[in-house]
């Protein structure tokens, strides 16, 4: 069983199958900042831009009269 200090290492390259996008995301936030393993903060950064990402698309959809 993982614990939260302990980080996972994980491909940037989505495996098949349906990952969880927060880790996908997280992969990518690492790869960004040149971690080698996925951490904790890569993860809440991960959850914040998919968040932020799916309230500009929900504000985007709408019409405006």
């Amino acid at each position: 069983m993982r614990t939260e200090a302990e980080p996972i290492v994980r491909d940037t390259v989505p495996k098949p199958g349906s990952p969880d996008p927060i880790e996908v995301r997280a992969a990518e936030v690492a790869k960004r900042h040149g971690h080698s393993r996925v951490t904790d903060e890569d993860r809440k950064l991960a959850y914040d831009e998919l968040r932020r990402m799916s309230r500009d698309q929900s504000v985007d959809g709408e019409v405006h009269h």
